[in-house]
């Protein structure tokens, strides 16, 4: 078995993206600095996952509950939590 039973087809996406990663002649993001390349892995693994509709309800409550109104008008930085938590939403719509 190569993946558990928690989202199926997002686990098989990201285990296939990441081989393609792997290769050297799709592999863009071997030049990028070590915790670039981990931020970026990590973000994606995020992102592919939330959308899985099981954690749907859980993106939307973490939304409503961890993100104000002021935080998205952009006139001030958003932590890097908050970054991740709309980026998950924004892959929803």
């Amino acid at each position: 078995q190569t993946h558990n039973d928690k989202h199926v087809l997002e686990n098989h996406s990201l285990s296939a993206g990441l081989h393609l990663l792997g290769q050297p002649r799709t592999n863009f993001t071997e030049r990028l600095p070590s915790q670039d390349h981990k931020y970026l892995r990590a973000t994606v693994i995020n992102m592919v996952l939330a959308t899985d509709m099981a954690e749907h309800f859980r993106v939307l409550n973490h939304f409503d509950q961890k993100l104000a109104p002021e935080d998205v008008r952009g006139d001030q930085p958003l932590s890097a939590d908050k970054k991740q938590i709309l980026m998950e939403m924004a892959i929803k719509v």
